[in-house]
């Protein structure tokens, strides 16, 4: 597949999911939580945080409860209704969706102007960028965005993950893996994704290597037909010079 198929599959397909409210978590993730708990409250108390394929907003509202001044971006304007009914189910005013930003999928610009953030997140969305070039023209993005100091906090789907492991029909010629899952009776029969994964410590460090890195870690489980969920999670600053 060429790129512009890439990008136009991976809009329909999120379009889909969030106009049929197959993906409308109310809660933050886990790995967010611990973000704040463990590092932030010491390192970043407050300041301006960008979720980056926010998809409902659920970790964006949570970043808001905490005192931040949160803004989103995704690629489908289907969001927007989650993420009001995600402000308003936690007592917060719903135009703060207006600062949900939606981009096209073959972008490679931000609205944000140089050093607008103290912290960007993505959490299980900067890999469907399928292509390396891709990948490394948004974090050259997330560097412009960042004030010097600033962090940031990335989950990448590693080769282990059983959608690469187990439903790769091809690796195509930007570097990325086209997932079809054709199992028959599999509860996710039908998906058709393209993500860019990661192999190994050394390949995560080289990807944000325009970033001093604080931490790297992983996530994985196995749950009936989630056979392995593994993700490397990365953490990096930006250089103060």
């Amino acid at each position: 597949m060429t790129k512009t198929e890439i990008h136009d599959r991976t809009k329909h397909e999120y379009d889909k999911r969030y106009r049929e409210k197959e993906l409308f978590p109310r809660y933050p993730s886990e790995n967010i939580i611990r973000l704040h708990n463990i590092f932030l409250r010491a390192n970043l108390p407050q300041g301006r945080v960008l979720d980056f394929g926010c998809g409902a907003g659920c970790n964006l509202v949570f970043f808001l409860e905490k005192g931040y001044d949160a803004f989103g971006v995704d690629i489908t304007d289907q969001v927007l209704p989650l993420v009001e009914a995600n402000l308003e189910y936690r007592n917060l005013e719903k135009e703060l969706a207006k600062q949900v930003k939606i981009v096209a999928p073959n972008s490679n610009r931000l609205p944000f102007d140089d050093g607008f953030f103290d912290l960007i997140v993505s959490h299980n969305a900067l890999y469907c960028i399928a292509s390396e070039q891709g990948l490394r023209d948004m974090i050259a993005e997330f560097h412009r965005c960042l004030r010097p100091g600033g962090y940031i906090f990335v989950t990448m789907m590693g080769t282990r993950h059983y959608w690469v492991a187990d439903h790769t029909k091809r690796i195509n010629e930007n570097g990325g893996c086209e997932i079809e899952i054709d199992e028959p009776g599999h509860r996710l029969h039908g998906t058709k994704e393209a993500v860019y994964a990661i192999k190994d410590e050394e390949h995560l460090k080289q990807i944000f290597n325009k970033f001093e890195t604080i931490n790297v870690g992983y996530y994985d489980q196995s749950l009936f037909d989630q056979k392995n969920c593994f993700h490397w999670l990365y953490t990096g600053r930006k250089s103060e010079k």
